[in-house]
């Protein structure tokens, strides 16, 4: 577990780093959008290394994440929907389970919005529900609204914490580290836990 906490600190300070690039903003959107729909890790530790390097754009590096996102999710939609033959085999092989895949399935075709909610709001991997929403072809405008609510919700609460804390917010997050990233490994379990329960 240790090791594994100090791979995440590593790519985290390399990420503070790299957040003070030029094009950083670029990469930030670009980042968005692909990991609603195909990448595989969470853009929150650059959203976080770009708001710390300057905490008055916040709640624009908030926007551009949640737009964008917005925009990956209904990629990740229209992946299920026109490109699924042909991704599966890799998709089964490589990110997620068939099993596990026909579970978010059915919780798709029964409850639309709040399984997307929770996926996007939460630390599980949006594009698994994003995909899965179009190959189940999910109504689009309960995907949307959950995808607009819940990623506005998760980046807009860590833009505004850094925009009023600043400084402070990041001495805490790497001052409790490790605590912070058992925190959030308990939250996941947690929200697969209550995804069972609600749907």
């Amino acid at each position: 577990m240790s090791r594994i906490i100090g791979l995440i600190r590593a790519l985290y300070e390399w990420t503070l780093l790299w957040a003070k690039h030029p094009h950083s903003a670029k990469a930030l959107s670009i980042l968005s959008f692909l990991e609603a729909s195909i990448f595989p890790l969470p853009v929150d530790p650059l959203l976080l290394a770009m708001g710390f390097a300057r905490p008055k754009k916040s709640f624009y590096y908030a926007f551009l994440t949640t737009f964008f996102s917005v925009l990956g999710a209904l990629g990740g939609y229209y992946i299920g929907v026109y490109a699924w033959q042909l991704v599966s085999p890799h998709f089964f092989t490589y990110v997620f389970s068939q099993a596990s895949f026909e579970k978010v399935v059915i919780h798709l075709q029964n409850a639309t919005f709040i399984s997307i909610f929770i996926a996007g709001f939460s630390p599980v991997p949006f594009k698994i529900f994003t995909i899965a929403a179009g190959v189940v072809m999910a109504p689009l405008g309960p995907f949307m609204v959950a995808s607009i609510l819940a990623r506005g919700l998760r980046y807009f609460i860590l833009g505004g914490l850094i925009y009023f804390m600043g400084e402070r917010a990041q001495k805490w997050v790497e001052s409790h580290f490790e605590a912070m990233t058992i925190g959030v490994s308990v939250v996941l379990v947690l929200t697969l836990v209550l995804m069972k329960l609600l749907l």
